[in-house]
Formats: C-alpha cells, sequence, structure tokens
C-alpha cells in the first residue's frame, strides 16, 4: 500500500482552515478519497461548511427564478409537502424530539453566523409566529431553560427591561404599556385626577426625518411620561423630548421616573427628571396637585 509520507496532520489542518478537502488534495497531489482516507486516520474531522451570505442570496434568487419558471411543482417532491402538512403549527421539539431538535438548532445557528436578516425577513418571521400556540409541555419547557439560563449566568436581564409588562388592566379601565403606567394611573385615579390616556399624537421633524410622539398621560392640560431608568437616559427619547419642546412651546410636559418600589398607588414617590430643562417644572406640578387633590 503507498503512503504519502508528506501528507502530515499538522498539514492537512493548515490546509483545512483556508481550502475546502478538494482544494487541499489537489495541493497535496493526490485523489479526494486519499486524502479522506489519510484524515480519517489522523482522527480529524470535516470543517464545518458555513455558507457565506452573498452565496445564500443568490441560492435564494436562484430558487425564486426555478418557481417562477416552474410553478405546478415549485421544485418540491411530495415527501417535502407532506412533511410541511404534517409539521405545521409544531416546534421542532414536539416534531423531532429534543434530541434532534438541538441538533438541528445548532446546524443551523452555525449556517447563520455573521447573517442579518433584513426588515422584510424579520416581519415575515413575525407574521409566521403570529397566533402560534405552544403546548404546556412545550412551554414548561421553555421556561425551565430560561430559568437554568438565567441561574448560570448565560442569559442576563437586559437593562432595558421596564418593570412588568403591558396589556388591559380592569382596575383603571383601559390598556397601558408597563405596570409603572398602571400604578401611576391609579395613583392619579386615587389622587382624585381626571386624565387621559394617550390622547394625542404629536407629529416631529427631526434632523428632515418626521417622527412621532406620544405622551402617556394628559392631566388638566399637563403632559405626563412615565419612564424606567434605562430609557430615560436614552439619546432617542432626549432628542424626541427636546424637539417636542421647541416644536410645541405651548405644551408643558413632566418626566416621571418609576422604579422597583411602585407597588402600590400611595407608594408611588414621584420623581422629576434630573433634565435641567424641567427643573422649573416642579414647582407646577405639585400646584396641579394641591388644586386637583
Amino acid at each position: 500500500m503507498k503512503r504519502y509520507t508528506n501528507i502530515t496532520k499538522e498539514k492537512i489542518q493548515h490546509l483545512l482552515l483556508s481550502k475546502t478537502v478538494e482544494e487541499a488534495a489537489e495541493i497535496c497531489g493526490v485523489s479526494i478519497s486519499t486524502f479522506r482516507r489519510r484524515m480519517k486516520e489522523y482522527g480529524i474531522q470535516n470543517s464545518v461548511y458555513i455558507q457565506s451570505a452573498n452565496t445564500r442570496k443568490l441560492r435564494s434568487e436562484a430558487m425564486k427564478l426555478a418557481h417562477a419558471k416552474d410553478p405546478i411543482s415549485i421544485r418540491q417532491t411530495k415527501a417535502i409537502r407532506e412533511l410541511g402538512i404534517l409539521r405545521k403549527g409544531k416546534s421542532n421539539i414536539e416534531f423531532y424530539g429534543v434530541e434532534k431538535a438541538k441538533f438541528i438548532s445548532k446546524q443551523n445557528s452555525l449556517g447563520h453566523l455573521g447573517y442579518k436578516h433584513t426588515k422584510e425577513t424579520r416581519a415575515k418571521f413575525s407574521q409566521q409566529r403570529r397566533g402560534r400556540i405552544l403546548s404546556p409541555e412545550h412551554r414548561i419547557l421553555l421556561s425551565k431553560r430560561r430559568k437554568d439560563a438565567f441561574a448560570s449566568g448565560r442569559l442576563k436581564l437586559s437593562p432595558k427591561a421596564g418593570f412588568g409588562k403591558g396589556g388591559f388592566r380592569k382596575d383603571i379601565g383601559h390598556y397601558v404599556r408597563s405596570s409603572y403606567e398602571h400604578v401611576f394611573a391609579l395613583w392619579l385615579i386615587h389622587q382624585g385626577l381626571y386624565y387621559k390616556y394617550e390622547p394625542q399624537v404629536f407629529t416631529l421633524n427631526i434632523n428632515n426625518e418626521v417622527t412621532t410622539f406620544t405622551p402617556d398621560f394628559w392631566v388638566d392640560g399637563y403632559w405626563f411620561e412615565i419612564k424606567n431608568p434605562y430609557n430615560i437616559t436614552l439619546s432617542s427619547f432626549q432628542e424626541k423630548l427636546k424637539e417636542f419642546k421647541l416644536q410645541y412651546p405651548d405644551e408643558v410636559i413632566f418626566i416621571i421616573v418609576g422604579d422597583s418600589t411602585w407597588n402600590n398607588p400611595e407608594a408611588i414617590n414621584v420623581t422629576i427628571s434630573n433634565l435641567p430643562e424641567l427643573a422649573e417644572l416642579i414647582v407646577m406640578f405639585k400646584q396641579v396637585l394641591c388644586v386637583k387633590g
């Protein structure tokens, strides 16, 4: 049996860092099967092929063109169509089982390294997931994984996270976007203050781009915007606030920063933002409470 002594383990590993198996075999002057045999002898695994974003784009365009020319079959085999029907509405775990689902997830993750979906693709994914009902078993599994991830430190709570979720609240009779807003609305009711929630959308022109700003509460001619300690610091919000005051000088707005002590209306410690330009509004805010309280 002929041995190719020039094909060392180190040489193979070095070639596979930047070359395909076919290219490496050609450089070594051997057939692909011989090169693969030496890889097996040395215990070297095939390198994971990661398709570039450009290649994926070209393949997608080629498939769309093929579908347009062959609209009847859509170039899908009968087995693929049947599999799609069986899988509809089911997660990988529900359909394939935990182990295979993990393998599929890992392969998908590797295949998408360095690739960012377009806005159109993200919107399409969101639409596909909308209305999907997860089984109780799948929900329990997701919950356990998240708890384990938080416990191990692999997953950390984002500083963007607010205090609770938005939703319709029966005790105030309307929708709010956060628990901060919910408790603040309860506090207004407790103080005997009549209010409207997001009654008006203001159009702003920022850097020649049109955007909108919707203050949370209207109370006797004054606006109140409720923020958490993170989003009050966002430059995008501060820019909106600055332009709102410039473009609507007759409107008066207070920025209220919520915190974790807001567990009931009586416990709210109303704190005005420490932005210098809002300092003079504190007195006006207290006057409103005295008149309406």
